[in-house]
């Protein structure tokens, strides 16, 4: 029986061995089968060589996305706090807002930080966006996960801001406004509702106005305002602003001035497209000339003034604006006339002619001419021409009886009223 066991077990190894050559790999083959595709199984030698391990990626967060805010209802201007979790580490976010139309705007970037959250991301709530539910979407760029959070933008008072707070009278004034409703109209007064409008503007889609062209209603100078009324709102709004006065000034083509003599005037600050009334001395009866001024507020006229004839010493010109009721003055001094004579000859001996001429006259005035000193005769009576000048028509005559020496010629104008004289040299008679 031993032997019968003995030979039954050398029958099975070698039917082992024999099984074992017919399914063994042929020599130089694969270990083990290649995957379809020819990709090396990772960690598996092939051909004597070591495969390489591929680096595993970013794993999938285990929380879902969220994003938080700092408050849920909120007026313009707010600044809301956001945060979040719940991203791949460090992967760029884009925030995005959604107003209650449907519009879609990019906000702001951000990124994540190792663990895949963020925090300190401040919202500045605008004041063109529209009153209603906002939407808020946090999207990371990497792993494309997304988190919403809603708040609610509350209808916060319409508001208005002037470009100045002050100004004069006609000047220009553009404001910018928020809060009204979408394409609301707005009227804009000037210190009451109860007096008419300066003018009417609409609002855009977000409830923003922009008002430009105003002008300063003619006002004593203070404190005033302007009101912004929403033709649907009908919440007005007041926008402080101060009035300026008016500071106007004049100057004068000449300060020094003699009578008759024409200046100008030039004038500066008045209120633009007023009428300028100018008078020298006291601000009685009617106006010896006006002047308009221009957009600017300035006027040129020239001549504006004649001098008087018969004025003499200090002069004041004064400009009022009849819209601006402000009165601006110039000092002036008015010098004397002062004429001076020529002969036609110096000396010669009694009976002897000569011709007058003279300049710095009245216009147009009577001038006496007489000879010799105290209670001298009047030889005779002159006339100067348009522009003061004074020439004789025939010839003067020295008298015959005069005695051998000299003798003035005294010559003084009926308005001028400055003497002048001139020496003349009476030689002895000529012997026959």
């Amino acid at each position: 029986m031993r032997r019968i066991a003995i030979r039954m077990g050398l029958g099975a190894a070698v039917l082992g061995y024999l099984i074992w050559a017919l399914l063994r790999p042929p020599t130089g083959g694969s270990a083990l089968p290649t995957p379809a595709g020819g990709t090396s199984v990772p960690g598996i030698a092939r051909n004597g060589e070591r495969a390489s391990v591929p680096a595993p990626a970013d794993p999938t967060p285990a929380v879902a996305p969220t994003l938080l805010l700092g408050a849920g209802r909120v007026t313009r201007g707010t600044v809301i706090a956001a945060s979040g979790f719940g991203f791949a580490p460090r992967e760029p976010l884009r925030l995005w807002r959604q107003d209650p139309f449907g519009t879609r705007t990019l906000l702001t970037v951000t990124r994540a930080d190792e663990h895949g959250a963020f925090a300190g991301l401040g919202i500045t709530v605008a004041d063109r966006w529209p009153n209603g539910m906002q939407t808020l979407t946090i999207e990371g760029v990497t792993s494309q996960r997304r988190a919403t959070a809603r708040f609610v933008l509350v209808g916060s008072p319409p508001a208005g801001v002037p470009d100045t707070y002050a100004g004069k009278p006609f000047s220009a004034v553009s404001f910018s406004g928020g809060g009204f409703g979408p394409y609301e109209e707005v009227d804009v007064y000037f210190d009451s509702i109860a007096t008419s409008a300066l003018g009417r503007f609409t609002a855009d889609g977000t409830g923003t106005v922009h008002i430009t062209g105003i002008r300063v209603p003619m006002a004593a100078p203070g404190s005033h305002a302007f009101v912004l009324l929403g033709e649907q709102s009908r919440a007005p709004v007041r926008v402080p602003y101060s009035v300026l006065p008016f500071s106007p000034w004049i100057g004068l083509s000449a300060y020094a001035p003699q009578p008759e003599q024409a200046i100008g005037v030039t004038g500066h600050d008045f209120a633009p497209g007023e009428t300028v009334a100018i008078f020298l001395g006291p601000m009685q009866g009617r106006p010896i000339a006006t002047a308009r001024a221009g957009s600017d507020g300035q006027f040129r006229l020239e001549p504006a003034v004649v001098i008087p004839y018969d004025r003499r010493g200090p002069l004041q010109v004064v400009a009022v604006g009849t819209i601006s009721q402000t009165v601006a003055a110039a000092d002036l001094t008015v010098r004397p006339y002062t004429p001076t004579v020529q002969l036609s000859r110096y000396a010669g001996p009694p009976g002897t002619t000569f011709r007058i001429r003279g300049q710095g006259f009245a216009r147009s005035e009577d001038v006496q001419v007489a000879l010799g000193e105290g209670d001298h005769p009047l030889v005779t009576v002159l006339r100067t021409d348009a522009r003061g000048y004074l020439s004789s028509d025939r010839p003067l005559r020295i008298p015959s009886t005069a005695s051998p020496g000299r003798i003035t010629v005294n010559v003084e104008g009926a308005h001028s009223r400055a003497p002048t004289s001139v020496t003349f040299a009476i030689t002895p008679p000529i012997s026959r």
